[in-house]
């Protein structure tokens, strides 16, 4: 009774809408997950800004109020949980795939299939949730490759098998002094490299201090591992195999970074930012993900987003803002590309955003002529697209209809997203004449190797009004409409427009400069976005042709479409040969336009990671591990047992809304869960084990 009271009154503090989602939830016949949204402490804008104080961070939302938490059952008792089964005994269940898969969904695990004593390797596979903005919204199977470790190596880096075989030989100890420096005709060409072509994405890397610290003996040797890490896949002699060519760095890198994290500075945490950028380009977005949010945590450690006196001069002021910056925009493009919620909150940061001047002297120059002429940099118009962006992220990624252990419900604002999309225009509109796109505009950047971030401003900004203009591209799996999504505004016309400005950015692009967008992996997600436009014009014409005989111009621009979706799939082939991680990418746009039914897994994508615990590995894929039976004092069965008794609702409900994906295939949504679960891994053969927390 005391429980049922406690449950009643969470009940009457929900608002009516949370209250008809709650009662949904109890119905057994109920199939799909109504939608709902609740906003707490959520950090976007409010609707009371205007354009002149756009960019003032806000406060938190005041009907936000803080719990104090009570005894009794958390909130997660609400979650069924089902103790883990393998997947290959599962053959014929589908009720405990779903259990099962639940399980691995809530709880965080992953699962080897595989024998570790055999040299083929094994294959390490989980699930995770990504939001409305993710490349694929929804329930998605990551998949790595593992190899065991090769003899006398330690902290070896990624490499997609595509590029190098299992096994093969580390490069000579001759590529590196005692202090762990690339040697000098390794590491100077390797500069070179990174100055010309990725300098404005890393404005605080500074190329007159990096030569000053190198004649006096106080480079740190991480970072310079991680520089050349990066600029070692565009460099001539990297051109076969980029990957193959910085797996040494990226491997001396992480050897070097274990004890660097007990002194946090700012070149470790640059080190951290280049070396994310390293591993994705290794295929492991999981490496992107961790060493980013390392570089973010440990920046905040620092303090670089408060205002300070103790710098070393006024020049160590703006590199560790730009550097803090540089971190802000990573966070809110991962962020936005994963569906997840950005790591870095508006609410405490204190320093200015960029200007212009912070770019003067140029970082990327060796002489840095104090009295060079300030001209208008795309950096700072980026940073503040992505405080946009970011709070369009926030927006539609958020978790809505959950209750909150320490947060109180509040009203949401449905004309909040609507207030944002018009932001974004107006902040497009408003460019500079500098900064608007134009051939002209763009060669004056990339002359001054500034071109890779003008580019980036504008097929970001321009995806981001495809996405939320378009009238289908942020549908939900299950084809409803949510409140959210009936107050937006919608323009088939801006969306489309949008998109064909991608298209045209990337051609002239790669007429002039194809490195100003291979050199950037993030450029992907807005190229991809406007793919998915040209799909869905092109699958609306095509359902048009069933029926009628088009007139004429509708077919002329059903074949502009067909050229644009060309040049932009031909834009990311040309991109994975230097990131590898985006193939996941390209998998699912392959998906997409030919309507393949199965999944397709290309062998040549996985990425072998060297897992050097052999005996943990044989651990969690032997099936007889000799454990005795699970009794009433267990902890996973005592938890599975109360979780059972006082659940309301299930997870289940949630993946009858969605299907699974596997992280190197094609979208979830053309695949049955119960099949794929059955046919996919519990006919494999192999034994299936549940392995740790990922």
């Amino acid at each position: 009774m005391e429980e049922e009271e406690r449950r009643q009154k969470e009940r009457d503090q929900m608002s009516v809408k949370d209250d008809k989602i709650l009662e949904d939830l109890k119905d057994p016949n109920r199939n799909v997950m109504s939608p709902s949204f609740t906003w707490a402490n959520s950090g976007v804008l409010d609707q009371s800004m205007n354009a002149a104080n756009m960019w003032d961070f806000p406060m938190p939302v005041p009907s936000s109020s803080y719990i104090w938490p009570t005894p009794g059952p958390s909130v997660m008792s609400q979650i069924s949980i089902t103790p883990i089964i393998p997947f290959s005994q599962l053959s014929g269940q589908p009720e405990k795939q779903t259990a099962n898969l639940v399980h691995a969904l809530e709880s965080q695990v992953a699962y080897i299939d595989g024998d570790p004593t055999n040299s083929d390797g094994l294959e390490l596979y989980y699930y995770r949730f990504s939001g409305s903005t993710a490349i694929h919204p929804g329930i998605n199977r990551i998949s790595l490759k593992l190899q065991p470790k090769a003899a006398g190596s330690s902290a070896s880096a990624p490499v997609p098998s595509s590029q190098s075989k299992p096994g093969s030989p580390e490069p000579p100890d001759e590529m590196f002094d005692d202090a762990g420096l690339p040697l000098p005709h390794i590491r100077l060409p390797l500069l070179d490299t990174f100055f010309s072509t990725m300098s404005a994405y890393f404005p605080s890397v500074d190329r007159k201090r990096m030569d000053l610290r190198l004649e006096t003996g106080t480079m740190s040797a991480f970072l310079l591992n991680c520089i050349c890490a990066v600029s070692a896949r565009f460099h001539p002699s990297g051109a076969q195999s980029p990957a193959k060519a910085c797996a040494p760095f990226i491997t001396k890198a992480q050897e070097l970074i274990i004890p660097l994290l007990h002194l946090p500075t700012t070149d470790v945490v640059t080190g951290l930012l280049l070396l994310s950028w390293a591993n994705f380009g290794q295929n492991s977005e999981s490496g992107l993900w961790q060493y980013s949010g390392m570089a973010m945590r440990m920046a905040l450690d620092l303090g670089l987003h408060e205002i300070s006196e103790i710098y070393e001069s006024l020049a160590h002021v703006v590199r560790t803002r730009l550097l803090f910056w540089n971190l802000f925009i990573t966070d809110r493009i991962l962020a936005f590309s994963t569906g997840r919620p950005p790591s870095i909150s508006e609410e405490i940061i204190e320093i200015p955003l960029p200007t212009d001047e912070d770019f003067f002297p140029d970082p990327a120059s060796r002489t840095g002529d104090p009295h060079e002429e300030i001209q208008p940099v795309p950096f700072q118009h980026w940073v503040r697209l992505m405080v946009l962006c970011g709070r369009i992220a926030n927006v539609l990624n958020g978790r809505r209809g959950r209750l909150r252990t320490l947060v109180g419900p509040s009203e949401p604002s449905l004309d909040l997203l609507s207030g944002l999309q018009g932001q974004l225009v107006q902040f497009y509109a408003d460019l500079p004449e500098e900064m608007k796109w134009s051939v002209e505009n763009f060669k004056k950047q990339e002359a001054r190797n500034h071109g890779g971030s003008f580019l980036t401003l504008h097929l970001w900004a321009n995806a981001v009004m495809t996405l939320v203009y378009h009238p289908e591209l942020l549908t939900s799996p299950s084809g409803m409409e949510t409140p959210l999504s009936q107050n937006m505004d919608r323009s088939i016309k801006l969306s489309m427009s949008s998109a064909r400005t991608i298209s045209e950015c990337l051609v002239f692009a790669d007429l002039f400069a194809s490195q100003s967008y291979l050199s950037s992996p993030f450029v992907v997600q807005p190229i991809y976005v406007a793919c998915l436009a040209f799909i869905h014009d092109l699958r609306i014409s095509s359902m048009m042709e069933l029926t009628q005989r088009p007139p004429t111009a509708e077919l002329l621009l059903t074949s502009l479409a067909r050229q644009n979706l060309s040049a932009l799939i031909k834009a990311i082939q040309h991109m994975e040969h230097y990131w590898a991680g985006i193939s996941y990418v390209s998998g699912i746009l392959d998906s997409k336009t030919v309507g393949l039914a199965h999944v397709r897994i290309d062998p040549s994508k996985k990425t072998f990671i060297s897992l050097p615990d052999k005996g943990l590995l044989r651990r969690f894929t032997t099936s007889d591990l000799k454990l005795a039976p699970p009794t009433e004092t267990s902890l996973r069965a005592s938890m599975a047992k109360e979780a059972a008794e006082a659940s309301t609702c299930s997870l289940e409900d949630l993946l009858r809304t969605y299907s699974v994906e596997g992280f190197y295939v094609q979208p979830a949504d053309s695949f049955d869960l119960q099949s794929l679960l059955g046919s996919g891994i519990g006919t494999s053969g192999k034994a299936g084990s549940e392995t740790s927390s990922v």
